[in-house]
């Protein structure tokens, strides 16, 4: 063990209690003498011990009421002298002595704080009243910043500074900031001063300010420039608060500058000659992204721009509607839809950050043109057939994939997809039968697309004809492998097809006699069916020796044509009358085919112009010549809304049995439902192939009555029972 002696820790020696009020009054003096001292910075010699000690005696003596109202009448006549002080400073140098004094009365009040710690901790906290340090401060408030003249001396300043540094002057920020910072503490916790003083006039000023410039500028610059400038102006009063002004500042300020420059002009900057139409019309990303941003500032302001997105769209989309190569060439009217909703895409997703109601926007207006006019369902179809033909000639598969995509996105818009399906097929039908696809694959591709989108009962059809062709291919191989001669057949499914009313004509004796052994080859293969030929449907390759050089040709006609020319090799001429009674054919449907050999100039008609009367008489051309050895010919198709009139024809019958099947599917399962329910619920099951007319869901209720599938409630007429 160590020889040192332990250090002995001596007992703190308690100061004794005064014994008069002459001893306390002495203490107080000698207190206040040395708080004097502090606040005169004059504490060199002060002993801080000894004086804690006296404030310790009085407040042990129950003289602590008398040492915190002495401290009181010091801190205010400390603080009376400085407002004197700031009132004889001349205006230039008025901040400047503001944060100097504030800044000393600050230190010393914290000094004479921890003089007192004893009186803070013991008699002003039990008893409630106000701690040393927030007295300082109240004291200050009241004497400083009420003075009415100081006060409003102060706020012009302020705002005088601010304005200079709005306008580009150097101003002292580290000044402002004190100044900010003292009329925040002086309120203690409350932004009462700081308001009074600064935050309410310089908001005023900021408001005034701002509509002034932003009522020049509109009227000076573009827009783009206007939007720059309002997004400078943001920033700058970031900086501004960051710099010398509260943080609670930020956002009244920010929403004046919105209010001013953007909520203000909003409609006028959006529908503006340089507006958002010209910024999406030059793809300017970066402008529109800046509006976008500016508008999301401001609550219910982006459906201006949401609204004037809409009127860019159908009006795009009516300008390339009514231009005339668009109307004489579908497929640029399609392409010309597909780079606008490119466009459009690509502002949506790097302007408009995805926005959903501006997906929403963007999706009501193409659906409004799509169904406004019906014809770009056709165009959208002829273009597919186009891309199936010929453009995905020698392209990869990424590519094709795209699209794909592109036009699936279109088809998304139709909202009859019924009437798209009906010329799907009749041009799907035409490209596998004649074998004119370039890529079975992406064929299917699209059909999944289609699938995705709609369901499968959509694409069941489509699918089935897809799957017949590979079915008929094999029947047809087998049979040119056994019969040994060039004769290929495609054996289809009636059901997805589509169908038309043409019976088939008599075919010569040569082609007669091939169909026949085909008939018979089938039967042996696949017992119990039966063969429909549609001959309007076929084509074949003639080996033709006419014309007066004796050339021989060969002609690419359809089996209609062949049937004809084959008439020829006993006579150069035939009447109308005699080759349709030879055919047996229909005669409309006959008249296309030959029109399109008087069009080759194989045959000639001794009328003018394009029809074809009855007398008509067609005699060979033994004057025939073309530089070509190999000649398509082609069939003279009827007009457009012809066709399109008989389409809809169908459309408008597969309707009835497609609404028929919804309510029988929806009464089976709910056996009762009153009219309205089942109308909706109807609506609801095929709203996926069409947008039903109400009328006619009716006329299809009363057909089911009358044929026994419903029956009404004998009360309530409204009322619908299913009968099993």
């Amino acid at each position: 063990m160590s020889d040192k002696k332990k250090p002995k820790i001596k007992s703190f020696k308690s100061i004794a209690k005064v014994a008069s009020v002459e001893e306390a009054e002495e203490l107080l003096e000698k207190i206040s003498k040395a708080i004097n001292q502090i606040y005169n910075f004059e504490t060199s010699t002060l002993r801080y011990q000894e004086y804690y000690s006296y404030c310790y005696t009085l407040t042990m003596s129950k003289k602590e009421k008398i040492l915190y109202n002495s401290l009181k009448s010091i801190i205010e006549e400390k603080t009376k002298i400085i407002t004197e002080q700031l009132k004889g400073v001349q205006r230039e140098n008025l901040l400047v002595k503001f944060r100097d004094l504030w800044d000393t009365h600050k230190t010393c009040t914290g000094y004479v704080k921890n003089l007192m710690s004893y009186l803070e901790t013991g008699y002003i906290q039990q008893n409630r009243l106000t701690p040393i340090y927030d007295l300082g401060l109240i004291t200050f408030k009241e004497l400083v910043f009420k003075d009415e003249t100081l006060c409003p001396k102060l706020n012009n300043l302020l705002m005088e500074m601010i304005n200079k540094d709005r306008n580009g002057e150097v101003i002292e920020k580290d000044v402002i900031k004190s100044i900010s910072n003292m009329l925040i503490e002086v309120g203690l916790n409350s932004r009462q001063m700081y308001k009074e003083i600064l935050e309410d006039s310089f908001l005023m000023q900021t408001d005034i300010f701002y509509n002034n410039e932003a009522k020049l500028l509109i009227d000076e610059i573009q827009v783009p420039e206007f939007l720059k400038k309002a997004e400078e102006r943001l920033e700058e009063e970031k900086r501004r608060v960051f710099a010398y002004l509260d943080i609670s500042s930020m956002e009244p300020l920010l929403r004046l500058v919105d209010k001013n420059f953007i909520e203000i002009n909003a409609k006028a900057l959006v529908n503006s000659d340089s507006g958002l139409a010209k910024m999406i019309n030059n793809t300017s990303i970066n402008d529109i992204c800046r509006m976008y941003r500016l508008y999301q500032r401001t609550h219910d302001l982006q459906k201006e721009i949401h609204a004037c997105l809409e009127r860019y769209i159908l009006e795009k989309c009516e300008e390339i509607v009514k231009n005339q190569e668009s109307i004489k060439n579908p497929i640029k009217l399609i392409s010309d839809i597909i780079e606008l909703r490119e466009k459009i895409i690509l502002i949506h997703t790097s302007a408009f950050k995805r926005d959903i109601m501006a997906e929403v926007s963007i999706r009501r207006s193409f659906e409004n043109v799509f169904n406004k006019y019906p014809r770009i369902v056709l165009a959208l179809v002829l273009y597919i057939d186009y891309l199936f033909q010929k453009e995905i000639k020698g392209i990869s598969d990424e590519e094709i994939d795209l699209k794909l995509n592109k036009i699936i996105a279109l088809f998304k818009y139709i909202s009859d997809k019924d009437v798209f399906e009906s010329y799907y097929k009749n041009y799907l039908a035409k490209r596998l039968l004649s074998d004119k696809s370039l890529n079975d694959e992406a064929e299917k591709s699209f059909v999944r697309l289609m699938k995705t989108e709609c369901g499968s009962q959509y694409t069941s059809r489509i699918e089935g004809m897809i799957n017949d062709m590979g079915v008929a291919k094999q029947d047809s191989n087998h049979f040119q492998n056994t019969a040994q001669f060039d004769f290929e057949v495609r054996v289809l499914t009636q059901t997805y097809w589509p169908q038309d009313d043409l019976q088939p004509i008599l075919l010569p004796v040569q082609l007669a006699q091939i169909s026949e052994k085909f008939t018979n080859f089938y039967m042996t293969q696949h017992s119990g069916r039966r063969l429909n030929w549609k001959h309007s449907y076929g084509n074949c390759i003639l080996k033709a020796n006419i014309g007066c050089e004796g050339k021989q040709y060969e002609l690419l006609v359809s089996t209609y044509q062949a049937c004809v020319l084959l008439l020829y090799n006993e006579t150069d001429n035939y009447p109308l009358t005699s080759i349709i009674s030879s055919l047996r054919g229909f005669k409309d449907e006959l008249v296309k085919h030959i029109l399109g050999l008087v069009k080759a100039k194989i045959l000639t008609k001794p009328a003018r112009g394009k029809d074809l009367p009855d007398d008509s008489v067609l005699t060979l051309n033994t004057k025939f010549t073309n530089k070509l050895k190999r000649i398509q010919v082609t069939i003279i198709s009827s007009k457009e809304k012809e066709k399109n009139s008989q389409s809809q024809t169908m459309v408008d019958e597969e309707r009835k049995h497609v609404i028929e099947s919804a309510i029988i599917r929806v009464m089976k399962s709910r056996r009762e439902l009153e009219h309205p329910n089942l109308i909706v619920e109807v609506c609801k099951l095929v709203s996926h192939r069409f947008t039903p007319d109400i009328k006619t869901v009716k006329k299809r209720i009363e057909s089911l009555i009358e044929r026994d599938y419903l029956e009404r409630d004998e009360r309530n007429i409204n009322l619908y029972r299913y009968k099993a």
